[in-house]
């Protein structure tokens, strides 16, 4: 009798660890993200989560979101707000595809 509990505390510990593993959070317009149409998703070399969206790019640090979008009295912001790619080169160097340009790390590293 002993042996089968111990068992099966053993087991639901082991499906209670796995279950806290397991789970997600949901990323939407409530807590931050900047518009709900995705067009791209980028994990980079630090674990930051870059979203691509209609309206800007979004930097997801696990808590909380930053959002970069073009500033036309500033040089350095993005070329536009509407994002289509992303990429991290072997430099860790951001490349930001949008409507209008290819941006390299402009103002969001």
């Amino acid at each position: 009798m002993g042996f089968k509990c111990i068992f099966i505390c053993l087991f639901l510990s082991s499906v209670a660890l796995h279950a806290q593993i397991a789970r997600h959070q949901q990323l939407t317009m409530d807590n931050g993200l900047s518009h709900h149409n995705v067009f791209v998703l980028l994990q980079d070399r630090d674990g930051f989560i870059w979203i691509g969206t209609e309206d800007s790019l979004c930097k997801y640090d696990g808590y909380s979101f930053t959002v970069f979008r073009h500033d036309p009295n500033d040089t350095l912001s993005l070329s536009s707000n509407k994002i289509r790619s992303l990429y991290e080169d072997q430099d860790g160097v951001l490349w930001v595809g949008t409507f209008y340009g290819l941006n390299r790390n402009c103002i969001c590293g």
